[in-house]
């Protein structure tokens, strides 16, 4: 997976490079999956479940190089040998448009209650980067997985990856917006042209998925 590190591919480019051996064990997964899909769909579509065996195909296809680890509880999402790898979902139209993306720790997200103690704080920005580096950015890489909004299995070998160590993701956090500047509107152009903004009001939980890609080899 090394060759992978700092760059974006697609499942059907880990498909292109798999053994036969590997292939014939993600043939199996998919077809299972396929069952599945079948007879209950939203173990296929629902982004709170489709990460369980989205990590098993990127399991498979690296030959086993990446191993599942334990969503939900103290693991990390999947293991590199002894390194760690956390995955953050994103959705089709956030890749297409260069749209920031959620990579911060998921309780500083809707109604999970961590941005109590942004607001608690003095909300300087050594503060915020503080609390949110707590609970944020202890792996040593992450995966965006475009995986939210899936629709169907027939989707999966274009579902795109973009694979970075942390120390990438970190340099590209937007962090010049929130209560430290009182600006909160993040402005790109898209890839067709158009200008867009997204209110941002907390620094260092969204990534400038522009800047990003831009950084990859």
């Amino acid at each position: 997976m090394q060759n992978y590190v700092n760059t974006i591919f697609t499942i059907k480019d880990l498909i292109n490079n798999a053994t036969p051996q590997v292939l014939k064990n993600y043939n199996k997964l998919i077809s299972g999956l396929k069952i599945i899909e079948e007879y209950s769909n939203p173990i296929i579509t629902n982004g709170r479940v489709n990460h369980f065996w989205f990590q098993s195909i990127l399991a498979v296809l690296s030959g086993n190089q990446l191993t599942e680890g334990g969503q939900g509880n103290s693991n990390p999402d999947m293991f590199w040998d002894k390194r760690t790898i956390e995955i953050k979902g994103c959705t089709t139209l956030e890749l297409d448009n260069l749209a920031p993306i959620r990579v911060g720790a998921s309780k500083y997200f809707a109604s999970n209650g961590g941005i109590k103690q942004l607001k608690d704080s003095d909300q300087t920005l050594s503060e915020m980067k503080k609390i949110i580096f707590k609970d944020s950015y202890h792996d040593h890489y992450y995966m965006l997985t475009e995986t939210c909004g899936l629709e169907s299995l027939s989707q999966i070998e274009n579902v795109r990856i973009i694979f970075v160590s942390t120390e990438m993701l970190i340099k590209n956090l937007i962090s010049n917006l929130g209560p430290h500047t009182q600006s909160f509107h993040h402005r790109w152009i898209t890839p067709s042209g158009l200008n867009k903004k997204k209110k941002i009001n907390w620094p260092f939980l969204e990534v400038n998925t522009s800047t990003l890609l831009e950084n990859l080899k």
